[in-house]
């Protein structure tokens, strides 16, 4: 950890981190870096690295001679997309959230998409067009494909504690909004759920709440980033996801299941 320093302005002022490092290594490793941010309580990982090597010294103190850090506050999700149809969700916002812009990287293999309250079809050298439009964090969506495809897009992560997710009685198309892998009694510690509600996923596996002192039980244990779920909920209400650390989990849980073909 590096507190920042503020060089005198003949050396060109600003701010500099000065850091003395130590190494059970003499060569062979690499040093990586990650930068805290107060104003949001957020970890970002750096994308600049050094080769580790006995004595090594990287920058001074003055704009020219500077060992210089980039940082992103915005975070990349990469979602595996099989042939047919899948169900997502985003857990990042980007200045704009229209189906053109999320969906981009997917290019002509996208067919149709559908959330609980309208549909969209996607049009050759036109794009997305339909009631449809934007693509919202507290939502699952339906995409079909004619081809397996990766869905790429970078946002800044959400908070998971300040985004509701509105429910009604019987079945609602939920996303997940936390940047980590949670147990499901973990995550759905905010539901005030009912006895004998049903929470599944695009793979078949589901839960069902038995109980205070009990909690969900059933073949889906864990929610995951980028994964949308259906929740048949005995009565209508809201909850919020816990929220979490940026990096405790995987932005993306769904590699190496994405290519099962699925039924709608």
């Amino acid at each position: 950890v590096a507190r920042s320093s503020s060089p005198p302005d003949a050396l060109g002022g600003g701010y500099a981190f000065l850091m003395m490092v130590y190494s059970n290594e003499s060569s062979g490793e690499v040093f990586t870096f990650q930068y805290y941010s107060y104003a949001d309580d957020t970890v970002y990982e750096i994308a600049e690295t050094l080769d580790w090597e006995i004595n090594i010294v990287a920058g001074d103190a003055t704009i020219e001679g500077a060992f210089n850090l980039n940082v992103s506050t915005s975070t990349d999700i990469s979602l595996d997309f099989g042939d047919g149809w899948n169900w997502f969700s985003i857990n990042v916002e980007g200045e704009s959230m229209t189906l053109d812009s999320v969906l981009e990287s997917l290019g002509s293999s996208g067919i149709y998409i559908k959330g609980q309250e309208g549909y969209s079809d996607y049009y050759q050298d036109f794009g997305w067009f339909g009631a449809l439009e934007e693509i919202s964090v507290e939502n699952m969506y339906k995409i079909n494909l004619s081809d397996a495809d990766l869905l790429e897009y970078s946002g800044a992560t959400v908070d998971p504690s300040t985004r509701p997710i509105s429910l009604n009685d019987g079945w609602n198309w939920i996303g997940y909004t936390p940047q980590a892998v949670l147990e499901i009694d973990e995550g759905l510690i905010n539901l005030s759920a009912s006895q004998y509600d049903i929470i599944k996923d695009k793979f078949g596996f589901f839960s069902e709440y038995v109980g205070a002192g009990v909690g969900w039980i059933g073949s889906l244990t864990h929610m995951h980033p980028g994964e949308g779920y259906m929740l048949n909920a005995g009565s209508s209400g809201s909850f919020t996801y816990p929220g979490v650390e940026t990096g405790d989990g995987l932005l993306a849980r769904v590699a190496n299941r994405g290519n099962q073909k699925l039924a709608d």
